[in-house]
């Protein structure tokens, strides 16, 4: 009972989530937002596919089972960053190849340094 109870509410929360963005979008326009509402959008777009590659990690990929938490939050962390600084590249006109080469130079770096620092491994 407690287990469907839980699903429900995280399914019910990652729902809300989804139709966050398309009515934040919808409803406002940007020339009358204050400037911390314009990177809302972005936020949103990162908690959605944080919580979304999260889950399904945790859910659905047998082999989550036997890997920390603490390194599947990493791991859905990074996955979610990737497309939320390419969107933010393109929207401010910086999407090359060459910065594009060095956000995911950037990225693995961090990913190896994140997955060999000690505090990981618990």
């Amino acid at each position: 009972m407690f287990n469907t109870s839980k699903k429900f509410r995280t399914t019910l929360l990652l729902v809300l989530l989804y139709i966050s963005l398309p009515v934040f979008l919808v409803s406002t326009n940007p020339q009358r937002l204050p400037i911390i509402l314009l990177i809302l959008p972005v936020v949103l777009l990162f908690i959605i596919l944080y919580t979304t590659v999260y889950l399904l990690l945790t859910r659905k990929v047998k082999l989550a089972k036997s890997i920390s938490k603490t390194r599947l939050i990493v791991i859905a962390g990074l996955t979610a960053i990737v497309p939320v600084l390419m969107l933010v590249l393109a929207s401010i006109r910086q999407f090359t190849l060459k910065d594009i080469l060095l956000t995911i130079a950037l990225l693995v770096c961090v990913s190896w340094y994140l997955l060999k620092v000690d505090f990981l491994k618990t």
